[in-house]
């Protein structure tokens, strides 16, 4: 597995929230829209099918696993943290 380029500091997203908690589903989903570009922000490698594990808890600073693949079929391993109430950040593992 390949870890993001150390050029990749971190991305932050904020989701947006029907004015509720989202729950840990809903980091994992847009966690992994994130990582596949799929909501505007861009990673420096180019992946695809990303793959993130549902976090344990919505609590600030809990984080969570996941994995794309970039377009010669590397695996790559991020790891999404929790910022806060609709907030994380995708940082290199």
């Amino acid at each position: 597995m390949k870890r993001p380029a150390g050029r990749l500091v971190l991305i932050s997203a904020i989701m947006l929230a029907a004015g509720c908690s989202p729950g840990g589903s809903a980091f994992e989903r847009e966690a992994e829209k994130t990582i596949n570009g799929d909501n505007g922000q861009e990673l420096p490698v180019d992946v695809k099918d990303a793959n993130c594990e549902t976090p344990s808890s919505t609590a600030a600073d809990t984080t969570f696993p996941c994995q794309a693949v970039d377009d010669v079929g590397e695996t790559w391993t991020f790891v999404a943290k929790i910022t806060g109430t609709n907030k994380f950040e995708i940082v290199p593992s």
